[in-house]
């Protein structure tokens, strides 16, 4: 920015010499020295937001991790609910599973007639 400022400095002497620039020197001097300002200052910007984008931020944040949240309390809900629903299916099957086997050994147990008996 140095240089700019020397070719500015150059140019207004030039100008000088033939017009009154004296509020235009002033202009350019509060110019660069604002340069000059923002230059000393922007390091210690750098990487920093303001309180207004911080709290947008953190809003947003929040506000995310709350919807998350509140899917992953539907998710589990119905992961629960389908637990539950398999399990009385499992309990059901179980029943029906013992009911046959039950059958089964009755109908093993039960004394089969011969071909002798049947031919009478």
């Amino acid at each position: 920015m140095s240089s700019l400022n020397k070719h500015a400095t150059r140019f207004l002497e030039e100008m000088g010499s033939k017009t009154d620039i004296s509020a235009l020197q002033g202009l350019i001097k509060t110019f660069f020295e604002n340069i000059e300002t923002y230059n000393s200052v922007k390091p210690s910007l750098d990487g920093k937001m303001t309180q207004e984008s911080y709290e947008g931020l953190l809003s947003t944040i929040q506000q995310n991790l709350r919807t998350i949240e509140m899917q992953e309390q539907e998710q589990r809900e119905e992961k629960t609910m389908v637990l539950s629903q398999s399990q009385e299916s499992l309990k059901k099957a179980q029943v029906e599973v013992a009911r046959l086997r039950e059958e089964i050994q009755k109908i093993e147990n039960t004394p089969c007639l011969s071909e002798e008996d049947v031919r009478f």
